[in-house]
């Protein structure tokens, strides 16, 4: 690399993101090159656990056959509340591994050469972005793209706001079995008090694990010589299992690290532009997050192969020598542009899912506790939707949302219909049957209902969208219009003859139902019943087929309504 020249595209941070990128641009015949401060990559630290989607970003890459052959497969999850002695199983249904962080490194670095970097600045004269090395050499880029972590100076560029500390501290290492562990395959999650212990195995002599502890305190305040942080570490987990303290003590000294946890609120994700001329920024320096769900080096990867591909669907090899400097400008700016509208929508998802975690974790209100249990259930139905996800398969992917988007109107339409017709099936029943009960199986029908609708409640919250309240809306506008053809009732009755109940047994009074109460005789029940409740007649008649007077005597025209249904139920 000749100093005071021109390259193409230059990657600032040779981290996980900043390797990927690199390769991923080789994958597309992009030239880039990588600029570290360090005198060498970043290989130390302890692992990185990488979900289904990071490794379909590895796939993309090439390289993940490679890097599973160092790391088994974690097929479940076990969560364990040390204090009240409860534990909880889940599996996990797509692939997960732990992998140790030099491996990747070394894996991706694919002998591509650092750089010594001193300061990032830009030259406001010029459209290309200048970086002054140390010692007074500069390089200008076409495209600059930082990946130098959260506390990135190619983000303090582009203005973004700082990453924000959160009150957890994280002490991460590795343990080394020489003749093997007894751990099973499975990520392992203990909690006692403000404490929590994490333990992934890697192999079957490597055990990747962490401690976090809520503090208030910055990690800058803290000592990060490595025996002291074994020595402090131990002391925390002193109520944990003696197995967790001998792994701790018995963990490698120079994996173990001490961090400060810091986050970007989603909201700095949705108003930033993230690029100013052919300057961005990709992995922790664009959306640092809390470790709750595991993704930022999976969102790395994902950020490495989206940018790739919209910089080689834009720019090609023979573009770099042959184009004009303002139209390769421009040509940057837009893959740019649909790097960050891509990855925006991604990223703030990941980031709200995180922040909200970290919400009910962190705070001791119930009122705030709860509202953050609202937000997760509503938003986020699927717990393992975030590992879907494929950074590769964007246009398949765009085709396969629209189809998953159409299915799901279809279904949440049907869904809501049905819930509706049941709702009412449950009312008819008890509104119809009710005058004839005694009191005992009055109750248990009021009962019933009672559990029924708060159960319609919670699922219909638990769902709820434009398209159910929607369908909900129109079933009861249908029912109550008087002028429409189908009853309450009559729609009950149709349900029942279509999933063949009507030929079984009475819901209510467990006797075959071959001989149907007359319109008549209904219709009597139902206004002899106003004595005992007003409220339910008023019911009675505003829902019932005969839509009954004060005095029991049947409206015109609805003789022949309640003939049609008779012949439908038999």
């Amino acid at each position: 690399m000749d100093m005071d020249s021109m390259e193409e595209i230059v990657i600032v941070g040779g981290g996980i993101c900043g390797l990927a990128l690199a390769l991923a641009l080789h994958r597309k015949g992009l030239r880039s090159i990588i600029l570290e401060k360090s005198e060498y990559l970043r290989d130390t630290g302890a692992a990185i656990g990488i979900r289904a989607n990071g490794w379909r970003a590895l796939d993309q890459l090439g390289v993940a056959s490679e890097l599973r052959h160092k790391a088994v497969a974690i097929p479940r999850i076990r969560d364990v509340w040390i204090d009240v002695g409860k534990q909880e199983e889940i599996l996990e249904t797509g692939e997960f591994r732990c992998v140790k962080r030099n491996d990747l490194i070394k894996i991706l670095a694919d002998a591509l050469p650092p750089g010594t970097i001193f300061s990032v600045n830009m030259d406001q004269e010029n459209a290309y972005p200048t970086l002054h090395l140390f010692g007074g050499k500069s390089i200008r880029a076409m495209v600059l793209i930082g990946c130098d972590g959260s506390r990135s100076i190619v983000a303090e560029f582009l203005g973004l706001k700082t990453a924000r500390p959160f009150s957890l501290l994280a002490v991460r290492g590795l343990t080394n079995y020489p003749n093997g562990h007894v751990y099973p395959h499975e990520f392992t999650r203990m909690r006692t008090g403000k404490i929590s212990v994490g333990r992934i195995p890697i192999s079957d002599n490597l055990v990747h694990w962490f401690v976090v502890q809520q503090s208030t305190q910055s990690a800058e305040n803290f000592t990060h010589d490595p025996e002291t942080i074994k020595r402090s570490t131990s002391n925390i987990v002193s109520g944990f299992p003696s197995d967790v303290i001998e792994m701790i003590e018995g963990a490698e000294v120079d994996s173990l690290s001490l961090t400060h946890l810091r986050q970007r609120a989603p909201w700095d994700l949705l108003l930033p532009t993230f690029r100013k001329g052919t300057v961005t920024v990709a992995g922790d320096a664009m959306h640092v997050m809390v470790p709750f769900l595991g993704q930022g080096g999976s969102a790395a990867l994902e950020d490495a192969v989206v940018l790739a591909r919209c910089l080689g669907q834009k720019i090609r090899a023979e573009d770099l020598s042959n184009c004009g400097r303002p139209i390769l400008i421009d040509k940057a700016g837009e893959a740019i542009d649909q790097y960050v509208k891509e990855r925006r929508k991604r990223l703030v998802a990941l980031s709200t899912r995180t922040y909200v975690t970290g919400l009910l974790l962190q705070t001791r209100s119930q009122l705030v506790k709860f509202a953050a249990t609202m937000l997760l259930v509503i938003l986020f139905r699927d717990p393992i939707g975030h590992t879907k996800y494929d950074c590769g398969m964007h246009f398949l992917q765009d085709l396969s949302s629209f189809s998953n988007i159409c299915s799901t109107l279809i279904l949440r339409t049907t869904n809501g219909l049905l819930a509706v017709i049941c709702r009412i099936l449950v009312y008819e029943i008890i509104t119809h049957l009710r005058p004839s009960l005694d009191d005992k199986k009055s109750t248990l029908c009021a009962v019933i209902l009672s559990l029924y609708t708060l159960h319609w409640f919670f699922t219909f919250l638990y769902c709820i969208d434009v398209v159910s309240l929607t369908a909900v809306l129109a079933m009861y506008l249908l029912v109550l219009k008087k002028k429409y053809l189908f009853s309450s009732l009559h729609i009950s009755l149709l349900l029942w003859k279509s999933l063949n109940l009507h030929h079984q047994i009475s819901p209510c009074t467990g006797q075959r139902a071959s001989n149907p109460a007359s319109g008549d005789e209904r219709c009597a029940a139902a206004c002899s019943h106003a004595s005992r409740s007003d409220a339910l007649c008023r019911y009675a008649r505003r829902f019932s087929p005969l839509r009954c007077s004060a005095g029991g005597e049947r409206m015109e025209g609805d003789r022949e309504k309640w003939e049609y249904v008779e012949r439908e139920w038999r």
